[in-house]
């Protein structure tokens, strides 16, 4: 994860120089998985599985977080926005797009049309 969060560092590094009076939006991802709990139906993970997902998750919104301080950009938090919307709820805004035969490895999500809709709002009114 260091790695990545010194990658967007650096990007962001990189946009502040070459356009100075550029306004830089960090957001993180939406919220995929409830904060507690498994969904079989809809996702046949094991609690382990799903708590691997949850951390991996919440690293990746607070180096987004980190990298957006370090380099005074904007932030939007899809990870807030969209928390009451993960794949288990009611109504879910994630998509599962696929997984592979080996539940060990990679599951496929994506937002959907109104956590799109949700973060794009959000983007608009920080320039407001």
């Amino acid at each position: 994860m260091q790695k990545t969060r010194t990658a967007l560092i650096e990007i962001a590094t990189t946009v502040h120089q070459r356009a100075p009076r550029a306004k830089l939006v960090f957001v993180d991802y939406a919220t995929v998985l409830p904060a507690t709990g498994t969904c079989p139906a809809r996702l046949p993970f094991s609690e382990a599985q799903m708590a691997k997902g949850r951390s991996v998750a919440a690293a990746l919104s607070r180096i987004t977080s980190e990298a957006a301080e370090a380099t005074k950009s904007l932030l939007v938090k899809a990870s807030d926005l969209t928390v009451a919307h993960d794949i288990c709820a009611a109504e879910t805004w994630i998509a599962r797009w696929g997984i592979s035969a080996n539940l060990f490895g990679k599951a496929v999500f994506h937002p959907t049309e109104p956590s799109m809709r949700a973060v794009a709002d959000a983007v608009v009114a920080r320039f407001q």
